[in-house]
C-alpha cells in the first residue's frame, strides 16, 4: 500500500495553487520551469481550466502539479491543450517535488489521474526518462511521440573570459567565432539594467525574430499577441529577483542580438533570441551572443547555460549533449490506448490519401 495520498481537484482560484507553491517551492528542486514565476503567469495569461493535483505523505505537503483540462479526456501536465498557448514549449516540465520525499511520488499520481472518470490521456510534454518509469510502475501504457536531446555549454570560472570558452570548441567553430568577432568587433554585453529596458529589449527581440522566421516563411514563435503578452507579464513577474534576464548583445554600434533567458540556481535556460539580419552569412552573431552571455554567467557563479532541447546544429556546436526531453502519453486504460491508436492511423491514410489526391 502507498505512503502517499494523492488529490485531484478541479482548480477555481489560481491563489490556492500560489499558496501550494509558495510552501513547497523552497523545499524543491525544480526547474525554472516548474517555479511560480513560470507557473503563475501561465496560469494568469491563460486561464486555463485545470485541475490541482496534491501529493502528502501523513500531513506533509510532499508534491503538487497542474493539469490542463482539454477535450476526450485529456490532461496535460502544465500545458493547456490548446495549440496556440502551447507554443510556448515548456521544457523541463514535472511535477514540483520536495526534495526530501521519501519515495517517488510519479507512479501514483499517474493511478490517480487514469482513476479520474473522465480521464482518457494524461499528456506529459517535456519531462524526463522518470515519467516513462512511473507509467511503467503504475502499469499504464504509453506512447512516446519525441525524444529530443538538449545541450549545454558547461560553466566554471575559466570560462568568464570568452576567449577561453572559444577555444574549447570544435575549431571549425572556433574559426567562424573568431571571424565573426573580428568583423563585428569589438563586441559587448549587458542585461537589461531596469524593468522598463527589459520591456524595451524584449520587444527588440521580438521584432528581430519575427523578421527572420517571416524571411523563412514561417510565422515565429511571437506571432501571436498572446505569447508576446505571456512574456511581457514573466518580465514583470520575474525581472526584479533575476529570474527573467533580457540580455543585448552589441558591437561599437547598435545592438546585434537580444537574448531572453531565463534563471533558476547555478542553470540559465537560453530561451529565445532576435538576431540582427543582413550580416554575411559567414559570420556567426548567435553563437557570438552565447558566447559572450555564458561567460558573464560564468563570472557570477553559474555553472549551466542551457541551450535547451532540439537538435540544432548551432547547439552542438557550442554545447556538449546533457540528456534528453520527452514528449509522452500515459492512457487511462489498454482499450483507450488502443483507439487513440485507430485514431493515429485514420489521421496518417487521410493525410496520405489528400496529398496523392
Amino acid at each position: 500500500m502507498s505512503r502517499f495520498r494523492v488529490s485531484v481537484e478541479p482548480l477555481h482560484d489560481p491563489s490556492a495553487a500560489e499558496a501550494v507553491w509558495h510552501a513547497l517551492e523552497p523545499r524543491a528542486d525544480g526547474s525554472f520551469f516548474t517555479s511560480w514565476t513560470w507557473i503563475g503567469s501561465w496560469l494568469a495569461a491563460t486561464a486555463v481550466t485545470a485541475r490541482m493535483l496534491t501529493v502528502h505523505d501523513g500531513a506533509t505537503l510532499v508534491a503538487a502539479g497542474l493539469f490542463g483540462c482539454a477535450g476526450r479526456g485529456r490532461l496535460l501536465l502544465h500545458e493547456t491543450g490548446n495549440p496556440a498557448w502551447d507554443r510556448l514549449t515548456i521544457e523541463y516540465n514535472d511535477l514540483l517535488v520536495a526534495r526530501d520525499a521519501a519515495a517517488d511520488p510519479r507512479p501514483d499520481c499517474l493511478t490517480a489521474l487514469a482513476g479520474q472518470p473522465d480521464a482518457r490521456a494524461i499528456e506529459l510534454g517535456g519531462v524526463d526518462a522518470r515519467w516513462l518509469d512511473a507509467a511503467s510502475a503504475a502499469g499504464l501504457p504509453v506512447r512516446l511521440a519525441q525524444r529530443r536531446p538538449t545541450f549545454a555549454i558547461q560553466l566554471d570560472a575559466a570560462a568568464g573570459d570568452p576567449d577561453a570558452l572559444i577555444d574549447r570548441l570544435g575549431p571549425n567553430t572556433r574559426a567562424a567565432l573568431r571571424q565573426t568577432l573580428r568583423r563585428l568587433g569589438p563586441v559587448a554585453g549587458r542585461p537589461a539594467g531596469s524593468l522598463e529596458e527589459a520591456h524595451a529589449f524584449l520587444d527588440a527581440l521580438i521584432e528581430l525574430h519575427q523578421d527572420a522566421w517571416r524571411a523563412r516563411g514561417q510565422p515565429g514563435a511571437f506571432a501571436d499577441a498572446r505569447i508576446r503578452g505571456f512574456h511581457h507579464r514573466m518580465i514583470e513577474t520575474g525581472w526584479r529577483a533575476g529570474a527573467v534576464e533580457l540580455f543585448a548583445v552589441s558591437g561599437p554600434g547598435d545592438p546585434f542580438a537580444y537574448l531572453l533567458n531565463f534563471c533558476q540556481g547555478e542553470v540559465v535556460h537560453a530561451y529565445q533570441a532576435g538576431i540582427a539580419g543582413g550580416l554575411p552569412k559567414r559570420l556567426k552573431p548567435g553563437l557570438v551572443a552565447h558566447c559572450v552571455c555564458a561567460g558573464q554567467h560564468a563570472g557570477r557563479g553559474r555553472r549551466r547555460y542551457d541551450l535547451m532541447a532540439g537538435d540544432a546544429r548551432y547547439k552542438r556546436n557550442l554545447g556538449a549533449s546533457a540528456g534528453d526531453l520527452l514528449w509522452l502519453t500515459a492512457y487511462a486504460n489498454r482499450s483507450t490506448a488502443a483507439v487513440a491508436g485507430l485514431h493515429r492511423l485514420t489521421r496518417r491514410i487521410t493525410s496520405r490519401l489528400r496529398r496523392l489526391g
